[in-house]
Formats: structure tokens, sequence, C-alpha cells
């Protein structure tokens, strides 16, 4: 009988023991493969990055737009060509890098006065994005 109740604790230790550990190593890697982004959602966050850019300015054709106006631009060029566009990359390069009317590169100007393409900002957000799903 005593060597029963020792096997059963020993048993019962080595489980509560073990089984978080398995749980909690198995967790990540399970959600992992299951958080990865879809192209639609990608390009909605970058949408919605570009309206949360507080202080920056939007340069599209020689005018200046706030964020929230940019974003609204962006987001109606994608509704309007959503068939054509199936990757994040060919929004960025074919939508949102430069004018469709003039073939002017869209510009961001940063609060600290710096101006960059907005190509560029947005491909560095998609990496960034990428690298986040993929838990790196």
């Amino acid at each position: 009988m005593f060597k029963k109740l020792i096997l059963g604790l020993a048993l019962a230790t080595a489980f509560s023991v073990y089984a978080p550990t398995t749980l909690a190593q198995s967790g990540p890697q399970a959600t992992a493969s299951t958080t990865a982004l879809s192209e639609d959602q990608k390009i909605n966050k970058l949408i919605a990055y570009i309206r949360n850019l507080e202080g920056a300015t939007f340069i599209r054709n020689g005018s200046e737009h706030s964020p929230a106006e940019a974003a609204d631009h962006l987001q109606a060029k994608y509704k309007k060509h959503a068939k054509r566009v199936t990757t994040a990359e060919i929004f960025i390069e074919q939508l949102a890098s430069k004018s469709s009317m003039s073939g002017e590169v869209y510009k961001i100007k940063m609060p600290n006065g710096s101006v960059t393409e907005a190509g560029k900002v947005l491909r560095a957000e998609l990496q960034r994005l990428s690298q986040a799903s993929a838990g790196n």
C-alpha cells in the first residue's frame, strides 16, 4: 500500500510539473502560425499606420494633407482597386507610393522636418509587421 501511495504521489508531482511546462512551450508555437496576417489585414494596418502618424504631413501632388486625409485617400484607392491589389507589396507599389494621375511620388514630412518617400516608409512598416507576425 505504501509503495502505491509513493508511486501515485511521484506520478502526480511529475505530471503537475511537466504539464504546465509542456503547455507553455507549445502555446507560442501553436499561436505563431495562426497569427500570420492576411494581405488584406496588412494593407489595413498600413493605412492605420498612416492615419496614426501624429505630426506628419503628407505631400500629394504638391498639396499638404493630414495623416487622416492621407489614410482616407489610400483607403478609397484600395477600395476602388481591391480586386487587382492582391498583396501589401502591390498596394504600396501601385497605390500608396505615387499619384496615378500625375505619377508624382507621395512624400511624408515627419515631425522633425525630414521628408521621405511614402513608399519607403510603408515598406519599412510592412517589414516590421511581417517580423512581428512571424514572432521575430
